[in-house]
């Protein structure tokens, strides 16, 4: 690759930090620098602020997202098999999970959240997300009957786990999201701490350059 360097930071891109398709780096494709300098200002960091930035006060962040949507694919499938049986439960707890994502990707974006904290978030929600999400996905498919004649309620269909013990499919269903997204947690956490060192190299070329610029 050309020795082409990121239009907001300066960092020379290369294969393993170019964002194909941008002239910036993928450190500042996902904290933008004007995100960071409208932080800085409004919080007046120093250099050991960012340094030592906690990972452990990130975690609540994950356990809170993590329930909520969990909570909020349930909660739709609940709501969309009222409406369209099983079909209906499946598109609107897909649907439901999709807009909890959205709703904290804009949120982690706004310049009242640490950098830090936004970069966090892509390296747990990416794992996160979408190993929740496609299990919920497969799982529902999988256990709930897709015959739109069929009749009773959302929690009327069961599994036989064993030959004297049964389970609510959606009930399974929603066990199995659990506990997958238990290991989602895990990995996500982990996947943070790999990067932190990274992530704050990052953040503090945004810092030098906006305490060069500040008067």
């Amino acid at each position: 690759m050309s020795s082409k360097t990121c239009l907001e930071c300066g960092t020379p891109l290369t294969t393993w930090n170019h964002n194909f398709g941008s002239p910036r780096c993928t450190d500042c494709v996902r904290v933008p620098l004007i995100h960071s300098k409208a932080f800085f200002e409004k919080a007046n960091p120093t250099e050991k602020d960012i340094q030592d930035y906690p990972v452990a006060g990130f975690m609540g962040k994950m356990i809170g997202y993590a329930a909520i949507l969990l909570a909020v694919i349930s909660l739709g499938a609940m709501i969309g098999y009222g409406n369209a049986r099983s079909f209906g439960g499946f598109v609107y707890g897909f649907v439901g999970g999709m807009v909890v994502i959205a709703a904290f990707r804009w949120h982690t974006g706004k310049n009242s959240i640490h950098p830090l904290d936004t970069k966090r978030w892509y390296h747990f929600a990416i794992v996160y997300s979408v190993l929740v999400v496609c299990v919920w996905t497969f799982a529902y498919m999988g256990f709930m009957p897709f015959n739109a004649y069929l009749g009773g309620s959302l929690f009327s269909f069961h599994v036989r786990l064993t030959s004297t013990f049964s389970m609510s499919a959606f009930w399974l269903v929603t066990l199995i999201s659990a506990g997958v997204g238990i290991l989602g947690l895990v990995i996500g956490y982990f996947n943070i701490l790999r990067s932190d060192n990274k992530d704050k190299a990052a953040t503090l070329v945004h810092f030098q350059i906006w305490k060069q610029a500040t008067p």
